[in-house]
């Protein structure tokens, strides 16, 4: 099964762009290999239109904008989000028609459906879709995502993957294991936080403080500036 963090689009997580994490490593190859490193600037705007650079290449070759696919009629049904009868939503990875179709007749219990004229090719799927997808809407409503669970784990050629909500990664102890949290001083005990993306085999770190609360620095910035202790405790008092 694969392991995904998905939640009606990640777009609104996605707010650290990838271009940060790379602007290190592009200076340290050209610094290898050159000896003299140099400055990298990149833009949020300029990051986002990377991210989707798909899409606006299409567009700038062809002309074409695309658009999402509605779930109710994709032409691949085996390339779909469905949800079990509990409510929760998952995806089905099926690329290969010809390859994925059979298991997923078999996981729903409808073996029949690959002589069924109506989805006996991928050209028959497409054009029934509507109807090929809500009768799996049923067959999916009739058991909850971790009775299904086995059954799409027995078939090793059904590719699936849960859309985790953010309770069910912080639950999850695979979440543990990949290192997303560390624990971060606040100097009473310790705050549980996300961690960084990545691990430096050569230079290990740890985190050293939380973010300084309300005011807390305050007094320091001021003397930093110039201001002496009699000038801080009068603008305290007022």
């Amino acid at each position: 099964m694969m392991e995904t963090l998905r939640f009606n689009g990640a777009g609104w997580v996605t707010t650290t762009p990838a271009s940060q994490q790379q602007q290190p490593f592009q200076r340290h190859c050209i610094r290898g290999k050159t000896g003299k490193g140099q400055f990298v600037s990149t833009s949020l705007y300029r990051q986002g239109a990377y991210t989707v650079g798909f899409d606006m290449n299409i567009a700038l070759l062809w002309g074409m904008t695309l658009s999402v696919g509605k779930r109710e009629t994709m032409g691949n049904v085996a390339i779909n989000n469905y949800i079990a009868g509990d409510g929760k939503r998952f995806w089905i990875v099926g690329l290969e028609g010809l390859r994925h179709w059979p298991p997923l007749c078999r996981v729903v219990g409808h073996p029949e459906w690959m002589e069924d004229e109506r989805f006996a090719d991928p050209r028959s799927r497409a054009i029934n879709a509507g109807e090929l997808i809500s009768l799996l809407d049923a067959e999916f409503a009739k058991k909850s995502l971790s009775e299904w669970e086995p059954v799409f784990d027995s078939e090793p050629d059904f590719f699936w993957a849960p859309v985790n909500s953010v309770d069910d990664v912080l639950a999850d102890p695979q979440s543990i294991d990949a290192g997303l949290f560390v624990d971060v001083p606040d100097g009473v005990s310790s705050t549980r936080m996300i961690s960084t993306p990545c691990d430096f085999e050569g230079t290990p770190w740890e985190p050293t403080h939380v973010a300084p609360g309300l005011g807390e620095h305050t007094e320091n910035v001021l003397m930093e500036i110039g201001f002496t202790e009699d000038q801080i405790r009068q603008l305290t008092a007022e």
